[in-house]
């Protein structure tokens, strides 16, 4: 069966919307070569018609929150099979303002290609110090922050100095 058998019953948008892991699954093992001119063509007007070309993805902007307490590391997410996202701010609201600045620290932890999972530590602020922030200039002057299926992001709070909790909000949209 060929790439359009697998996905005529799919549609671009709605709830028979194709997903990302199904394209994939009709695609991962065309071959690069001249024979399949037809079918990577095929693939590349597949994937532009999902809007699947590295621009976001309208309609996919995502909040994700998670609580935290002190000196612990929480996930915040992992995308699913076949999605790339583009991380755009962040954000964090203290039950209570505290007497000091927090440290606030983004890590990513990977699957990579030889199955290790390594953890490389994407950027921290100690100069939160209202109950409300958006922790500004976290994702300013770094390189463009995508994650995929293999990578999960996850944050921490540590030296909270009075506060209790603390709820770290992400924002994201899909590129692909």
């Amino acid at each position: 069966m060929g790439i359009w058998d697998q996905l005529n019953s799919r549609t671009l948008f709605g709830s028979a919307k194709a997903t990302a892991s199904e394209v994939n699954a009709q695609t991962k093992d065309i071959h690069l070569e001249q024979d399949n001119r037809g079918v990577l063509l095929d693939s590349v007007l597949i994937n532009d018609s999902l809007m699947r070309d590295g621009s976001p993805i309208p309609g996919t902007g995502v909040m994700k929150n998670v609580q935290l307490t002190d000196n612990a590391r929480t996930i915040s997410f992992t995308p699913n099979a076949g999605e790339q996202w583009k991380l755009m701010a962040a954000g964090a609201t203290a039950n209570q303002a505290p007497s000091a600045g927090y440290v606030f620290t983004l890590f990513y932890t990977c699957n990579d290609q030889d199955g290790t999972e390594r953890v490389i530590l994407a950027g921290e602020s100690a100069s939160v110090t209202t109950a409300t922030g958006n922790l500004e200039g976290f994702f300013e002057d770094k390189p463009p922050q995508y994650i995929g299926e293999n990578t999960t992001v996850s944050v921490s709070v540590d030296a909270m100095r009075g506060t209790t909790t603390i709820e770290v909000s992400i924002f994201a949209v899909r590129v692909r």
